[in-house]
C-alpha cells in the first residue's frame, strides 16, 4: 500500500495538475460529455451529506445552460466542512439507481481523492428559482442546468406532506423530512391521463403522462446536522436555501437549516351532516387495520395494546367527526371480525351520546381474505335517522375467477373478492328500495412497469400485474352487466379503493372497463373489452377538478378511490365528499390521538336522496 500512498502524495503535490471547469464537466445536457473520464475540478464546498458533498465553482462561465455544482460521491461521511476550497480528482459518473433503471441521472464525481487547500470562502449566492425556470408546461430537465449548485426557492406551496417510516407494531410513523412543493402561485398538480413519465412503454402508442415537472422534491435531512421538517399539503415554507439535487425522479432541494414555515393551512372543513331520510354510505381504505391478536394462519404485524386502541380511537373520532356515522360503511384493509365489532359497540355509544338513537350497526366480515390475512368488511346500520335498513345478502362475489397464465395454468384472479351488500332501504311514509352496494379494492399498481423476469410464462413481472388488472376490470364489469340484467329495478352502486385514475392511465383502464366505457386499444397498453350495457355513472367525474383527489404520489394529488353508480341512482338527488382525513397529512399525524393520517388513503361519503314514492295503502271494502 506505500506505493499508493506515494502515488497520491505526489498528486496532491502538484497542484498545477490541469483543473476542468465543473460547467465543462456538466455539460449542457442532462447527461455529461465527460462521462467516464477522471477529472480533477476545484470550487468551494456548499453542502456536506452521510455520503458526500456538493461543490460549486465560485467563477462560473457565461453559458447559462451550464451548471456550476456538482454532486462527490464519497461512500461515507467526507473530511470536508461547508465553506472550504477543495480540490477533487474522481471519475465523471452518471448514476442512476441499479432498482430504477429508467430513471434519468445525476452526475457526480466518484472514487474522489481530496486535497484540502486550507482556504475558506463565502458562499456562491443561490440562484432564485423562478416560474421562468420551473413551470408545468416545462421539460422534465428544465433545473438541469442548476444541478449541484446552491438555489433558493423563496416561497414554496406544500403539494404532498412529509413522508414517513411506519413501525406498524406499535402505530408510530418517524419522519424522513421529505416533501413535496410546487411555486407560490402556481395550481396544485394532479395526475394526468397518460403512460407514466421515463419508462419504457412495453406495448402500443399511449399518450404520455409529463409527470408535472413543476414539482420540486424537498429532503430536509439531506444535509448533516439537519432535523426533519414536518409540514401537511397547503403549508407555505419559504427561505429554502440549499444544493439541488437529483433522486426519485425529481430534482430535489437539500435545504439547509434556516427554513421558515410562513403559513399553515386550515382545518379541513366537515361535510355537511345528511338530512334525515338520506342515506348515507361511506368507503374507506384503512390501509392495513390490524389488531392486537395474533392470526397463527398468518404472520401479520401484531399491534401492542395501546396502538390498537390508538387506531381504534382515531378511526372512531374520524367516523363521527368527520363522516358523520353514516347509515352504512364498507372498508378495505380490515383484519379481523373483532375489529368490526369493536368499531360498531364504540360507534352505538357515541351515537347515543351525541344523537339519542342507537343506529344498530351489523359487521360483515365474509371469510375471503388476502395473502396478507386483510379483507374488505362492512358495517350496516339497522335504524336509523329515519331510515329502516335490512340486509339481504352480504357476500364476496367472483371469489371463482381466475388468473389465466400463460404456461396453462391458473390462480385466483381476485386477491380480495368484491364484496355485495344486498339490503332494502326504508323510508318513512314511502315503499322500500332494493340497493346492491359493491364494495371494491382491486390489484395496486406496484410492479405495474416491471421489467424482472416473470414467472408461470410470463414474459416480466409487469406483464402478470398489467394482465391481472385488466382481467380484474373485466370480470367485474362482466359481472355487474348480469346483476343488472338480472335485477333491472334494483339500484346499484360500486365503490371502494378502485387503485386506478378516473381516467386512463395509458396501461390499462380499469375504472372505464368496470364502467363500459373502456379506453380505444391504440390508447392503452393492454386493451380491454366494453362489457357493460347499462353503462354506469363514474359520480367521481363530477367532483370539482381540485377536489377529485384520495391519495398523494410523488406530490402528484390523484384519485384512486371512486363510486360507480347505475344510471338510476344517478338521478336521484346525490352528494359526494372527500372527507380529507389522510392524503394531505405528513405521516407523523399518525403519532396523534386526532382523527388524521389513520390511513394514506381519504375516504368517500355519498349522500343518496331516495326517491319518495308513498307506500301502497289497502283500503277496506
Amino acid at each position: 500500500m506505500w506505493w499508493l500512498l506515494l502515488c497520491f502524495s505526489l498528486w496532491v503535490s502538484d497542484l498545477s495538475a490541469e483543473v476542468v471547469p465543473i460547467s465543462q464537466v456538466q455539460g449542457a445536457r442532462s447527461r455529461s460529455p465527460l462521462e467516464g473520464q477522471v477529472v480533477e475540478v476545484q470550487g468551494v464546498v456548499t453542502g456536506v451529506t452521510a455520503v458526500g458533498f456538493f461543490l460549486q465553482d465560485p467563477n462560473p462561465d457565461q453559458d447559462p445552460a451550464t451548471s456550476e455544482g456538482l454532486f462527490v460521491y464519497n461512500r461515507t461521511a467526507p473530511p470536508v466542512a461547508v465553506g472550504e476550497v477543495v480540490r477533487v480528482r474522481g471519475l465523471v459518473q452518471e448514476y442512476v439507481p441499479s432498482a430504477d433503471p429508467y430513471s434519468p441521472p445525476l452526475t457526480e464525481l466518484v472514487n474522489p481523492q481530496i486535497v484540502r487547500l486550507g482556504q475558506q470562502q463565502p458562499l456562491p449566492e443561490p440562484v432564485v428559482l423562478t416560474m421562468n425556470v420551473l413551470q408545468p408546461q416545462g421539460p422534465w430537465e428544465q433545473l438541469e442546468p442548476f444541478e449541484g449548485m446552491r438555489v433558493v426557492v423563496p416561497f414554496l406551496q406544500v403539494v404532498g406532506p412529509t413522508l414517513g417510516r411506519v413501525e406498524e407494531s406499535t402505530a408510530q410513523a418517524t419522519s424522513t423530512g421529505v416533501f413535496f412543493g410546487v411555486l407560490a402561485g402556481l395550481p396544485r398538480p394532479l395526475r394526468e391521463p397518460g403512460f407514466p413519465p421515463f419508462d419504457p412503454i412495453p406495448a402500443g402508442d399511449p399518450p404520455r403522462f409529463d409527470g408535472n415537472p413543476e414539482i420540486l422534491r424537498v429532503d430536509t435531512t439531506c444535509l448533516q446536522g439537519n432535523q426533519p421538517l414536518d409540514v401537511p399539503a397547503g403549508a407555505l415554507v419559504g427561505n429554502l436555501v440549499g444544493p439541488l439535487s437529483f433522486a426519485f425522479r425529481r430534482y430535489t432541494l437539500c435545504p439547509e437549516a434556516g427554513w421558515v414555515v410562513l403559513h399553515q393551512p386550515a382545518a379541513p372543513q366537515r361535510p355537511a351532516a345528511p338530512a334525515r331520510g338520506e342515506l348515507a354510505i361511506a368507503s374507506w381504505n384503512l390501509q392495513r387495520f390490524f389488531d392486537d391478536q395474533d392470526d397463527p394462519v398468518f404472520s401479520e404485524p401484531v399491534l401492542t395494546q395501546k396502538a390498537w386502541e390508538l387506531r381504534l380511537s382515531k378511526l372512531v373520532r374520524a367516523v363521527a367527526e368527520h363522516l358523520h356515522f353514516p347509515h352504512v360503511l364498507v372498508f378495505q384493509e380490515i383484519e379481523s371480525l373483532k375489529a368490526l365489532q369493536a368499531l360498531a359497540f364504540q360507534l352505538e355509544e357515541a351515537v347515543w351520546q351525541q344523537e339519542g338513537e342507537r343506529p344498530g350497526y351489523q359487521a360483515f366480515l365474509p371469510p375471503e381474505r388476502d395473502p396478507g390475512g386483510l379483507r374488505l368488511g362492512a358495517l350496516v346500520a339497522s335504524s336509523f335517522r329515519g331510515l329502516r335498513l335490512t340486509v339481504h345478502e352480504a357476500t364476496s362475489v367472483l371469489t371463482q375467477a381466475q388468473l389465466r397464465n400463460p404456461d396453462g395454468s391458473e390462480e385466483p384472479l381476485f386477491d380480495r373478492p368484491p364484496l355485495l351488500l344486498r339490503i332494502s332501504v326504508q323510508p318513512t311514509s314511502s315503499r322500500a328500495r332494493e340497493l346492491a352496494i359493491v364494495g371494491v379494492h382491486l390489484r395496486s399498481m406496484n410492479g405495474l412497469l416491471s421489467t424482472t423476469p416473470g414467472s408461470r410464462g410470463w414474459s416480466s413481472e409487469g406483464a402478470r400485474v398489467r394482465a391481472k388488472r385488466a382481467q380484474q376490470a373485466e370480470e367485474l364489469a362482466r359481472w355487474l352487466h348480469g346483476f343488472q340484467k338480472q335485477n333491472p329495478t334494483t339500484a346499484l352502486v360500486v365503490m371502494g379503493d378502485f387503485n386506478a385514475f378516473h381516467f386512463s392511465d395509458g396501461v390499462v383502464d380499469v375504472v372505464g372497463t368496470v364502467a363500459g366505457t373502456p379506453a380505444p386499444p391504440a390508447a392503452v397498453v393492454v386493451p380491454t373489452q366494453d362489457l357493460v350495457e347499462q353503462d354506469l355513472v363514474v359520480l367521481t367525474h363530477q367532483e370539482p377538478p381540485d377536489q377529485r383527489y384520495s391519495y398523494v404520489y410523488d406530490g402528484s394529488a390523484q384519485a384512486l378511490d371512486h363510486v360507480l353508480a347505475s344510471r338510476a341512482v344517478a338521478s336521484w338527488g346525490w352528494r359526494l365528499f372527500r372527507p380529507r382525513l389522510a392524503a394531505d397529512f405528513p405521516e407523523t399525524m399518525r403519532n396523534s390521538e386526532g382523527p388524521f393520517r389513520l390511513s394514506d388513503h381519504d375516504p368517500l361519503l355519498l349522500y343518496l336522496q331516495l326517491p319518495r314514492t308513498p307506500r301502497r295503502v289497502l283500503r277496506s271494502q
